[in-house]
C-alpha cells in the first residue's frame, strides 16, 4: 500500500521461530537476527499460537513435529491465502504425503533436514518477493475494481441530471458528457468525448476558458456565464458551475451548465409586461381623479 500511496515502506522484519530442538534453534536464531530480522521464539506448538496472535510476522518457520502438536495445526490457524506472511516447514519426517499437504494449507516452502542454511535464507527471501508481488497485484486489482464502480456510479449520477455535465482535464480535452448536453449541442455523446472545449465554446470566450487554468480549478468552486456553440453554429448562452474532481484516476474540472439562452428574451418580456401594468395603473389613476372633476364641475 505504501508502494501505491508512492511512500517508502518501512520493513518490520519480525520472524517467528516454532522449533523444539534447542540447538537447531538457537542456529536458526542468530541466522535471521543478522539477517536484521527481529527474533521471536517458542518451544512448542502453543507457545507458537500465542506468539501468532501477538503479531504478525513477515517470516514463520515451523517443525512439523512439535512435542505438542503437527505443524499443519498451525498452518490451518493462521495462514491465509491474502497475508503477507511466508510460512516455512522444517521436518527430518521422509513421508511423501507431508509436504504436498503442507502446501495445500498455503506453506511456502517445505525442507527437509538437514538443510543448508543459506539455502533457506534464500527460500525466504524468494517467497517474500512472490507473497508482495502477489499482493501488489490484488491491490491493483481492487484498486482498479473501485475506479470503475466509481465511474459508473458518476455516470448513474451525471446522466439523471437534466442541466448539461461534463468532464474535462486540465488541457480543455473533454473526458465525458452526458447525453442531456450532447443533445443541446447538437451532437452525440460519443461524438464529443475527446473533443477540447475550444470545438464547442465561443471566440470571444476562449481567453475565459484560459484564464481559468488547472490551478484555479483545483482550489475552489467558480461560477460564471458562457456561451458555447451547437453543432449548426447557434449560440447558446449558460451559467457554469466548475469544481475540481477525480474522474478516471486524474485530476479533472466538473462543469454544470444551465441553459440560460432564453432568459433575456423572458426578461425583456417581464419588464415590458411590467411597464404596461405600471402604464395601466397610472392611466386608471389619472380617469378616476378626473371623474371626481367633473362630477363636482356637473
Amino acid at each position: 500500500r505504501n508502494l501505491l500511496a508512492g511512500r517508502t515502506p518501512q520493513a518490520t522484519r519480525r520472524f517467528v521461530l516454532v522449533e523444539d530442538n534447542v540447538a537447531q534453534n538457537a542456529i536458526l536464531r542468530r541466522a535471521f537476527e543478522a539477517q536484521g530480522y527481529k527474533v521471536s521464539t517458542a518451544a512448542t506448538g502453543e507457545e507458537g499460537r500465542q506468539l501468532l496472535r501477538a503479531q504478525t510476522p513477515e517470516i514463520i518457520i515451523i517443525d512439523y513435529h512439535l512435542s505438542d502438536m503437527t505443524g499443519d495445526q498451525l498452518l490451518k490457524e493462521f495462514v491465509r491465502p491474502d497475508s503477507p506472511m511466508v510460512a516455512i516447514v522444517i521436518t527430518t519426517d521422509p513421508a511423501p504425503e507431508v509436504a504436498p499437504q503442507c502446501m495445500r494449507l498455503g506453506a511456502d516452502g517445505f525442507v527437509h533436514q538437514p538443510f543448508d542454511l543459506e539455502y533457506l535464507l534464500g527460500l525466504c527471501s524468494k517467497a517474500r518477493r512472490s507473497r508482495a508481488l502477489l499482493r501488489v497485484e490484488e491491490l491493483l486489482e481492487e484498486r482498479t475494481k473501485q475506479l470503475q464502480e466509481s465511474e459508473t456510479k458518476f455516470r448513474l449520477l451525471f446522466d439523471s441530471i437534466p442541466e448539461t455535465v461534463l468532464v474535462h482535464d486540465d488541457q480543455g480535452r473533454m473526458l465525458y458528457i452526458n447525453d442531456v448536453g450532447a443533445q443541446w449541442l447538437g451532437w452525440s455523446a460519443p461524438d464529443l468525448v475527446g473533443k477540447y472545449l475550444s470545438d464547442i465554446v465561443a471566440p470571444h470566450c476562449l481567453a475565459q476558458v484560459s484564464e481559468q487554468g488547472p490551478a484555479q480549478y483545483r482550489q475552489s468552486t467558480s461560477r460564471s456565464k458562457m456561451v458555447y456553440i451547437s453543432r449548426t453554429g447557434q449560440p447558446l448562452e449558460a451559467e457554469v458551475n466548475t469544481c475540481p474532481m477525480e474522474f478516471g484516476g486524474q485530476m479533472a474540472v466538473l462543469v454544470v451548465a444551465r441553459d440560460i439562452t432564453e432568459r433575456p428574451r423572458l426578461e425583456a418580456e417581464l419588464r415590458q409586461a411590467q411597464k404596461m401594468q405600471a402604464i395601466g395603473t397610472l392611466a386608471g389613476g389619472i380617469a378616476h381623479d378626473f371623474n371626481n372633476i367633473l362630477a363636482a364641475i356637473m
